[in-house]
């Protein structure tokens, strides 16, 4: 990785392979950028090459690590809040609606949020997330709290209007998990795609 324009090398090293199994690879960069500002990115088997840009924190609404969790009166199994259904999973409803977020942030114990909408995923990457989630968070204490949020008021009906979830928390895009701890610190983000290890590793950040 290097700034845009120049040669000098901000990152160099291996990115690993990550991915559920049978589903398509992906392999994360992660680096600290000096700066703001555009980099290129080049390596073995990555033809044209990839071009990002770094921004001040301030230009987004995006939460970010060190933000407090910000809470939201998300769907449960109680109260639909008007969002039709509250989990597309094709399974049925998952386990993670049973409290909502704003409720969630104010127990004791550590918070995941996880804002995805399975049943419209449209790549096999981002699909597993919410299966994934499900796995490692029943692998926790009762200290934990999880949510699950759907991204779509009534995608079944053609409502396509987003939930206010997505607003809060300053997406454009999904799935997305947000992890706090005890404090209500965000300690850690994992977006667009994320496999078992990935989730963990964010689980554990709240530790």
């Amino acid at each position: 990785v290097h700034q845009a324009g120049t040669r000098e090398v901000v990152f160099s090293g291996r990115v690993n392979r990550h991915g559920e199994r049978g589903v398509t690879p992906y392999y994360p960069l992660v680096f600290t950028p000096p700066a703001v500002g555009d980099y290129d990115v080049d390596g073995p088997g990555l033809v044209a090459g990839h071009r990002l840009r770094v921004t001040e924190v301030g230009s987004t609404s995006l939460i970010q690590i060190g933000e407090p969790m910000r809470g939201v009166d998300t769907p449960t199994v109680d109260d639909d809040r008007g969002i039709h259904p509250i989990c597309t999973r094709l399974a049925g409803t998952c386990p993670l609606h049973m409290i909502t977020l704003a409720e969630a942030v104010e127990r004791p114990g550590p918070t995941a949020l996880l804002v995805s909408t399975p049943r419209f995923c449209q790549q096999d990457v981002c699909g597993p997330a919410l299966e994934v989630v499900i796995d490692q968070v029943a692998q926790l204490d009762n200290d934990w709290s999880a949510v699950h949020a759907e991204v779509y008021v009534d995608p079944m009906a053609g409502g396509f209007t987003v939930a206010p979830v997505v607003a809060t928390y300053g997406l454009t895009f999904e799935p997305s998990l947000v992890v706090a701890n005890r404090s209500g610190e965000v300690t850690g983000v994992v977006h667009f795609t994320m496999d078992g290890m990935e989730v963990a590793e964010a689980l554990r950040s709240a530790a």
